[in-house]
């Protein structure tokens, strides 16, 4: 979902804008379980992991919250083109500790063996998110 507001100077649909986004995401987690022992191993320290007991291809879910900024512009009557920019958090990720810290691990709460794909989902998912730079080009029909 997103609303959209054009500002004073535009015509709507044309012209700058901003826009409030609040969207769901599904994705699925899948992993190599030789390596994910050695991440949880690290982890956990004085903890050793024999084997996972870790279902992937588990859909999971989150949400995200965002704000884009941008301008709409048409050339020659037929092509539009729309660029900007986009800011978007997951907020059960989103703290100024998981910003400035480069870990395997997000800093959700306590990571077990059977959180932890869900939780690296939402890290990857927030990393790809977080600062989006966007143009898209239309062309009017007749």
């Amino acid at each position: 979902m997103h609303y959209t507001f054009f500002f004073s100077e535009s015509l709507a649909p044309l012209g700058r804008y901003g826009q409030f986004e609040l969207g769901l995401i599904r994705y699925i987690s899948t992993y190599d379980e030789d390596e994910l022992i050695g991440k949880i191993e690290d982890y956990h320290v004085k903890r050793e992991v024999a084997q996972i007991l870790i279902e992937d291809n588990n859909p999971n879910f989150t949400y995200y919250i965002g704000l884009s900024f941008g301008k709409k512009r048409v050339f020659y009557d037929k092509i539009i083109i729309n660029s900007g920019f986009q800011i978007c958090v997951i907020p059960e990720v989103f703290s100024i500790n998981n910003l400035f810290t480069r870990s395997d691990f997000v800093n959700i709460g306590e990571i077990t063996d059977s959180n932890y794909l869900e939780n690296f989902g939402k890290e990857r998912i927030f990393n790809h998110m977080l600062i989006n730079i966007k143009v898209g080009i239309g062309l009017l029909a007749y």
